[in-house]
Order: C-alpha cells, then sequence, then structure tokens
C-alpha cells in the first residue's frame, strides 16, 4: 500500500470514528431530552393530579339552606340564623362569622355601624375601593371541629340600634381540608322595620 492509499485509509477510520461518535452523542442527547422530557410531564401529571383533587375536595362543601327567624324584625329584636351544610369526608368545619358588604346594607349605616356593634372592614388590597368594603357583624367564632352530613350552626343576632331597611347578611364557614382552610360563604336576606 502506498502511502496516499494509507493516509487515505486512516482518515477513512477517523472519519467512521468521528461519525459512530456523533452518532452516539446525538442518541445519547436525544436519550437525555427524551428523559427530561418525561420527567416533566410526570411532574405536570402529578401537580396537576394533586391541585384537581384539591379542587375536588373544595368543591364538596355544599350549604342545605341558611334561615333567619323571623327575616322580618323590628328595630332591636333578636332573630335567629341558622345554617346547614354538608363537608366532605376530609373536610372540617372550625368555626363561623357573620358579616355584609357595605353595598348591600342601607344608607344609614355608614354613620351608625358603631353603635350598632359592628366593626368596618376594609381590605388591604383595596382599603379605597366602597365596593369591598365590609362590615364583621359577628366576629370569628370557634367551635370544636366536626365533619360530615347536615351540620348545623345557630346564631343569634340582635338588631339593636339597626336603621329600618333591607340587609343583605353573609354567613362564612372555616374548614380545614389537610391543615388548609377554606372559606365557605353564603348570603340571605333580613328586613328590619319600626
Amino acid at each position: 500500500m502506498c502511502k496516499i492509499g494509507k493516509n487515505y485509509a486512516v482518515r477513512k477510520k477517523r472519519k467512521i470514528f468521528t461519525e459512530t461518535q456523533s452518532q452516539n452523542l446525538k442518541s445519547l442527547l436525544s436519550k437525555k431530552a427524551f428523559l427530561k422530557t418525561v420527567a416533566f410531564c410526570l411532574m405536570a401529571f402529578f401537580a396537576t393530579r394533586a391541585l384537581l383533587a384539591e379542587q375536588e375536595q373544595a368543591a364538596t362543601f355544599t350549604f342545605i339552606s341558611v334561615n333567619a327567624a323571623p327575616d322580618i324584625v323590628k328595630s332591636g329584636e333578636d332573630f335567629v340564623v341558622t345554617a346547614k351544610f354538608n363537608t366532605a369526608p376530609e373536610e372540617e368545619a372550625a368555626g363561623y362569622s357573620f358579616y355584609t358588604y357595605a353595598a348591600a346594607s342601607p344608607n344609614a349605616v355608614s354613620a351608625n355601624f358603631k353603635d350598632m356593634g359592628w366593626v368596618l372592614y376594609k381590605p388591604k388590597s383595596q382599603p379605597d375601593n366602597l365596593k369591598w368594603r365590609s362590615y364583621i357583624i359577628v366576629p370569628n367564632k370557634g367551635f370544636k371541629r366536626r365533619t360530615g352530613q347536615d351540620l348545623t350552626v345557630t346564631h343569634t343576632i340582635s338588631t339593636k340600634n339597626w336603621p329600618v331597611g333591607d340587609y343583605r347578611l353573609n354567613v362564612k364557614i372555616v374548614t380545614f381540608i389537610n391543615g388548609k382552610d377554606f372559606y365557605r360563604t353564603t348570603n340571605f336576606l333580613v328586613s328590619v322595620v319600626e
């Protein structure tokens, strides 16, 4: 074999070796990329599944009824609110409160809310936005955690110093699922007359 032929054979071997290395490297990189993609998809699947499970648990709470008796009351008299609700098996009810939005109350409330025993609440994110201002009528009342069907919360509210008018009040039930707190809210109507 002549010198030129020998060099050609060496170059050909190098080229073959280089091409083989290149193919191995490409396949190795594609395997890593494939494994990364699979790992990412699995993480996304389990994260989505956990989120959906949490939302499904959160959606299982239901109010059966909320009644004010009487729902038309003379100013200064009391009425009794009874809230019935169901929780999911893993959800524990732990407390309640009553409030109303400023926009859902008679205009005279803004001048008299302190005399009524209410506390004005301004959200930190929008303290000047009247739409989100609310009055706390009954602050958070805790009770022994419980779970199940047909649970009941009963509370007596006095209308002492309440201006005459129609009120849309809210009851908020505090629940816990796996250590996370949830606030379940619904409203009811009460009319105060002279």
